[in-house]
């Protein structure tokens, strides 16, 4: 947790949910920071339900995540449900910024993935902080940086896909 942005409630992008309903490893790399930042702000945590979708009887991820909210200390919590894509995220939240009468929001995501979602975020109406949570799965500075071949390869993973991602976007008139 950084410099405290002046913020009205903390938004976590989803990531991926198991068959069983705990979070995957890259959301729950996001949601630990983002319930960081939301007790360190005492700011509402604004969490995206994900499901999925190989199992139509397969819970979302709304449980863990509460239990993963609860153990950090957040009472106020809120969720958006079924999303399957960013700019679900960043359109549905936005509604719901609108509703509690929120006018910024800290979108909290992985650090590769933060330009393209805070785009969407803002296109959608909304004022941003970005606050990428750190990377679980390769170390991006530092004096041991993209430190063995493994890391290297994940880091040119995300930049494919991101790069991909935000051609799409801007195509559809998303970010």
């Amino acid at each position: 947790v950084g410099p405290s942005p002046a913020v009205d409630a903390v938004a976590v992008l989803s990531a991926d949910v198991r068959a069983d309903g705990l979070v995957g490893y890259p959301g729950l790399a996001r949601t630990v920071a983002g319930v960081a930042w939301a007790r360190a702000l005492d700011r509402p945590l604004v969490l995206s339900v994900v499901r999925d979708e190989g199992y139509a009887d397969a819970p979302g991820s709304e449980a863990d995540q509460r239990r993963l909210a609860a153990s950090g200390g957040v009472a106020r919590v809120y969720f958006v449900d079924s999303v399957y894509a960013t700019r679900d995220e960043a359109v549905r939240e936005a509604a719901l910024a609108r509703r509690m009468g929120w006018r910024r929001l800290l979108v909290v995501t992985s650090p590769a993935h933060s330009r393209r979602a805070c785009a969407a975020y803002e296109r959608a109406g909304l004022a941003v902080a970005c606050a990428p949570a750190p990377s679980r799965e390769y170390t991006a500075d530092g004096p041991h940086a993209l430190g063995g071949p493994r890391e290297r390869l994940a880091a040119l993973g995300d930049w494919l896909y991101e790069t991909v991602a935000w051609a799409a976007y801007r195509s559809r008139g998303w970010v």
